[in-house]
């Protein structure tokens, strides 16, 4: 089961950070040579690469999520969890470049980067949100509530 924890997380990761690092400085001189004499291949490549990568990502979490959709606990610490701590430390990678190595210019990369992985952060955290404390508090059992309690005073 841990290979597919590994491909769902890091199928996403290699394509956010091979999509990230055509933003860094060391490429733009190669992005603006290649996009001057050869057109816009070198976008148009990284931005297909990427959109497909996080296709296979998201469909590979639609299929775990189809599978153990009859197990809320398991949704929700393999699934929504870490999807929702991974893309949330995604986000604020993404959003360090942007005013570090970047200085502060929101490119159009940076852009797509930023809405891409916000748009996973608050897919997976609504999804935390409601199997965490809607669903899961329908399947919790009197002795459940009271552990919690004493647990908690």
């Amino acid at each position: 089961m841990w290979f597919t924890d590994f491909g769902r997380d890091y199928l996403g990761l290699i394509g956010y950070w091979y999509f990230r690092s055509l933003t860094q400085p060391k490429w733009r001189f190669f992005i603006l040579f290649t996009t001057r004499y050869l057109g816009l291949v070198v976008n148009t490549i990284a931005h297909w690469l990427y959109k497909s990568i996080h296709i296979i990502g998201t469909t590979g979490t639609s299929w775990l999520w189809w599978v153990w959709r009859n197990n809320a606990i398991w949704l929700v610490t393999h699934l929504f969890l870490p999807g929702l701590l991974h893309s949330l430390l995604g986000l604020i990678t993404t959003l360090t470049n942007i005013y570090t190595a970047q200085g502060g210019h929101w490119s159009t990369a940076a852009k797509i980067a930023v809405i891409m992985i916000g748009v996973c952060t608050g897919n997976m955290s609504m999804l935390y949100l409601v199997y965490n404390h809607w669903i899961l508090e329908k399947i919790k059992t009197p002795r459940d509530r009271a552990l919690a309690r004493e647990n908690h005073a």
